[in-house]
């Protein structure tokens, strides 16, 4: 067995990094320019655009605080999910040494399926609340920010 089949499916958020970084590059880089223009190098602290583009970035700088945020509660989640999933998995070989006959024992797969089933439909409905809200608040118009 490969090392990507027993770490479970692939994720790989190096686009969602490499576009967090390419963000703070432009930041970084729009700025140094807005500075360097004469009219800001002599009336810096004063004027109303550099005032609106700090802003711009601290308001920034927030929801990229809070999308961390919401990165680090889902993967404590989803340890949460996975150690209640692996509980069950590790009972099972229990609960099939007690089955008394095939019927038995085709019954207990049915109800082991079916909860697993389920405990993964909630648990990835749970996990993709958060993104869908960011979603909803973005397709209203609404910066997201």
């Amino acid at each position: 067995m490969d090392n990507q089949s027993q770490a479970g499916p692939n994720m790989d958020f190096a686009p969602a990094l490499k576009m967090y970084l390419e963000s703070i590059e432009s930041w970084k880089e729009n700025y140094k320019k807005l500075l360097e223009t004469p009219d800001m190098q002599s009336t810096a602290n004063q004027n109303p655009l550099t005032e609106s583009y700090n802003q711009a970035l601290a308001n920034w700088q927030s929801a990229s605080g809070e999308l961390y945020k919401r990165f680090i509660d889902d993967q404590v989640e989803l340890c949460r999910f996975l150690s209640h999933r692996w509980e069950n998995y590790r009972n099972l070989p229990w609960q099939v040494s007690h089955c008394r006959n095939p019927a038995d024992l085709a019954q207990l797969q049915i109800d082991f399926m079916t909860r697993m089933m389920s405990d993964y439909t909630q648990e990835s409905m749970k996990l993709m609340q958060p993104i869908n809200d960011l979603l909803a608040k973005y397709s209203a118009g609404k910066s997201i920010y």
